[in-house]
């Protein structure tokens, strides 16, 4: 079972710290700017954290918390970082009343979350949602490249981001934990009884699906429902595992994978049952770069080959891949 077998990769992936692949409650996303405050809630820099690649600058990729799962409906905001829309209220894009609204339930739902927690991170947080005497935000640095764009806190004199701080993570988990869903039932992939959940995460990365993700497995009609089931509950996975599995897929699917090949409209990604330097170089074999180091090995992998021997410092006849 595919979601059995990505659970498993996860559970490796976890253990590893070369992978950085998130924890339960986080999610890695695309960040463009980090906003710079004091402890009494002013901003005293915005900073562009993109790269620069040729001529294009690309967002930095971020373990923030777990994404909310966006249809539609009333704003929901993420925590402690989102679109500028709900930051600073504001966008390029005339939705001047839908902003105000977003940026009204990203304020109340951190008060919700961080008002008796004491941190001096999230307290400069609050204070600069509730200040409200920020400059008009068309009027901060960089807004034509930040209007719509995804952005970070970051408290004045720390390296870390405000997400990053203990106390913070603690009381985020915490949160989450509090909200696990109702519905138990036995877990389709684990087999045990746990609770189950009603939305999972979305997979980016795939060739021609939506920007925002799509998922794998999903009910949103009622032709592809049954008992009554609605959602997910049709299928039932324990939030856990549903949020690992979809972690290990965007992972195999992140921009500078080597576990990854596209062929055709045909997104196809792979991976081993233990690490495995097969992992890496079936996707310069498949997908070779401009890379001296990977046309070496592909020349010595071929010219293995073709003698009839086996090539066993890449190629591991006793691993499941």
């Amino acid at each position: 079972m595919i979601l059995q077998a990505l659970n498993s990769y996860y559970e490796r992936l976890k253990d590893d710290l070369e992978a950085d692949i998130p924890f339960w409650g986080f999610s890695r996303q695309k960040i463009h700017f980090a906003l710079t405050i004091d402890l009494n809630g002013n901003l005293l820099q915005v900073f562009d954290l993109r790269d620069v690649q040729g001529s294009k600058r690309i967002p930095k990729q971020l373990i923030v918390p777990e994404v909310v799962k966006r249809t539609s409906g009333p704003p929901k905001p993420n925590f402690l970082w989102d679109n500028s829309c709900y930051v600073l209220g504001a966008d390029n894009k005339g939705n001047l009343e839908w902003c105000q609204e977003a940026f009204e339930e990203f304020r109340k739902y951190h008060h919700k979350i961080g008002d008796e927690l004491g941190d001096e991170g999230m307290m400069a947080v609050l204070r600069f949602l509730d200040s409200r005497q920020l400059k008009e935000a068309t009027e901060l640095p960089h807004w034509d490249e930040m209007a719509g764009m995804n952005l970070v806190f970051r408290l004045d004199g720390d390296l870390k981001y405000i997400h990053e701080r203990p106390a913070i993570r603690d009381a985020w988990l915490s949160y989450l934990g509090q909200k696990s869903s109702e519905v138990v039932a036995t877990c389709l992939v684990s087999g045990k009884e746990k609770p189950i959940a009603r939305l999972h995460h979305d997979i980016k990365g795939v060739k021609g699906a939506r920007a925002k993700g799509a998922a794998i497995v999903s009910f949103n009609r009622p032709a592809f429902r049954s008992y009554g089931k609605t959602q997910n509950y049709n299928a039932p996975v324990s939030g856990d595992i549903a949020f690992a599995y979809t972690a290990a897929f965007n992972h195999l699917l992140r921009f500078e994978s080597r576990q990854k090949v596209q062929i055709g409209d045909a997104t196809t990604v792979f991976w081993a049952e233990r690490r495995s330097p097969l992992e890496g170089f079936m996707g310069m074999l498949l997908n070779p770069q401009d890379d001296t180091a990977d046309t070496v090995k592909i020349r010595l992998f071929l010219e293995a080959v073709k003698d009839g021997k086996m090539p066993s410092e890449i190629v591991d006849p006793d691993i499941q891949f």
